[in-house]
C-alpha cells in the first residue's frame, strides 16, 4: 500500500480514524495514534470521549464492577405484570375465556414474565 498523498511513497501506517495510508512525512503522531489531518485526529478525540460516556452509563468502565438494575425498574416490572396476570387470570375465572381466546394466553404470559422478572431483579439485583 502506497500513501495516500504520495502515490510513489510506500505506506508506514494507516490513519487511525478513515484508515488512509501514510507516509512517514504525512502522519501526524496524537493520542498514541497517527493521523493524516487534524480533523481526523479531532474526530478520533470525539469519539473517544463518546465511548468513555457510553461505558459509564453502562457501568462497564470499571471491570468486574457491573451495574445492577435498580429498584426502579423493578417497580416497573412489577407494576406491568402485576395487573397483566391478575387481569387474566380473573377472566379465566369468571368468564372461561382463557381456553377461547389467544390474547388471554398472551396477557397471561406477559404478566408472568414481567412480575417474575420484578421480582427477580428486585430480590437478587440482576446484573446488566
Amino acid at each position: 500500500m502506497n500513501c495516500f498523498n504520495h502515490q510513489d511513497i510506500p505506506a508506514v501506517c494507516s490513519c487511525g480514524t478513515c484508515a488512509k495510508g501514510l507516509c512517514q512525512n504525512c502522519m501526524q503522531p496524537c493520542s498514541g495514534k497517527f493521523f493524516c489531518s487534524k480533523v481526523c485526529a479531532e474526530n478520533w478525540e470525539k469519539l473517544s470521549k463518546m465511548n468513555d460516556k457510553a461505558l459509564k452509563i453502562y457501568g462497564l468502565d470499571k471491570p468486574g464492577k457491573a451495574r445492577r438494575l435498580g429498584l426502579r425498574t423493578s417497580i416497573l416490572y412489577l407494576c406491568i405484570g402485576i395487573p397483566a396476570l391478575s387481569y387474566s387470570v380473573y377472566e379465566a375465572v369468571t368468564h372461561g375465556f382463557l381456553l377461547k381466546e389467544p390474547i388471554w394466553w398472551f396477557l397471561f404470559i406477559l404478566g408472568s414474565v414481567f412480575t417474575t422478572f420484578g421480582y427477580k431483579t428486585y430480590k437478587d439485583g440482576i446484573r446488566l
